[in-house]
């Protein structure tokens, strides 16, 4: 994550606060404190909750001068899981079947919490291009 302000006149320096919420007892924490010579900060932000941040302008004389701080800038992330992408075992890709009729068992390994899976069948016509056969969960 960047986070981004308008370069102030006289500013030397700036300090970055960054805090994040506690969700069990919804209340404020500092989680990391930096000073940096530009107007842009680039850290890493880890879990799903709330976090915040305030800048302050500092010049070599005073420790917070020429600004107070910032108001707080407030930011969240909702990671979403995602489930791993089945890997296919059978029928053998490029595989080509010379049986008639043309039943076939579909095969991969099982992915750890999936309810149900999306099963895609396409064929290739020579005359008119690909073709679906349907789909099925």
């Amino acid at each position: 994550m960047t986070l981004a302000w308008k370069p102030v006149p006289g500013a030397d320096s700036y300090f970055v606060e960054i805090q994040f919420n506690d969700p069990e007892q919804g209340d404020w924490h500092d989680w990391y404190n930096a000073t940096v010579q530009n107007a842009s900060y680039t850290f890493s932000f880890v879990g799903d909750q709330p976090g915040r941040w305030r800048v302050t302008a500092l010049d070599s004389t005073d420790a917070h001068s020429p600004s107070s701080p910032s108001v707080w800038w407030v930011f969240d992330y909702e990671t979403k899981f995602e489930l791993e992408t089945p890997i296919l075992v059978s029928p053998a890709n490029n595989t080509i079947f010379y049986h008639y009729p043309r039943d076939m068992t579909l095969t991969w390994t099982p992915v750890s919490g999936a309810d149900s899976y999306l099963v895609e069948i396409q064929y290739h016509d020579p005359r008119t291009g690909l073709g679906t056969i349907g789909t099925t969960k």
